[in-house]
């Protein structure tokens, strides 16, 4: 008898352990993005690692404002923040010591095959290629080095960035 109760209290305990606490996203964890390969559907939220080159100044009006263009790894999620009119543009967009360095990095390995990117993964509602919405930065700007490589999704030529080491 004692034996059928044990059995039983330890299938209740491994069946409270199951896996309901998984993101719906397609990650296994909150930070972890989806494959580069993913049909995107409207409306859905899923989390992606995304790059930038950052901030570039933007010339004229009373105060200096910029515009931040991110692109996914996979190249079909684009989206930009404008410092005049998004509220969260500081909270998306790299700091500025960070791309300085990036640029530098870049300046000494011209012309060779790999490149320094900056990149941070991103949550987001999938408009379409070139909007989403409710975008939030889950991680820190990280530099990376990479480069971009050629991939086939649903017929079309698109190049990705394969990330090769971190820094």
């Amino acid at each position: 008898m004692k034996r059928i109760v044990l059995i039983t209290a330890l299938a209740v305990l491994l069946a409270g352990c199951g896996k309901d606490d998984e993101p719906k996203d397609g990650a296994s964890n909150i930070y972890e993005p989806v494959p580069y390969t993913t049909n995107y559907a409207v409306g859905q939220t899923y989390i992606q690692t995304f790059y930038t080159n950052g901030k570039e100044w933007l010339i004229g009006g009373e105060e200096p404002s910029y515009i931040c263009y991110f692109h996914s790894i996979c190249n079909r999620v684009r989206f930009s923040v404008y410092s005049k009119s998004d509220d969260n543009s500081e909270l998306l967009a790299p700091p500025e010591n960070m791309q300085t360095q990036m640029q530098q990095l870049n300046e000494e390995a011209k012309g060779q095959e790999l490149q320094y990117y900056m990149v941070s993964e991103m949550k987001f509602t999938y408009l379409h290629e070139y909007d989403s919405e409710n975008v939030e930065r889950l991680t820190d700007w990280r530099i990376v080095i990479g480069k971009m490589e050629e991939y086939i999704y649903d017929g079309k030529i698109y190049e990705r960035l394969n990330i090769i080491e971190e820094l």
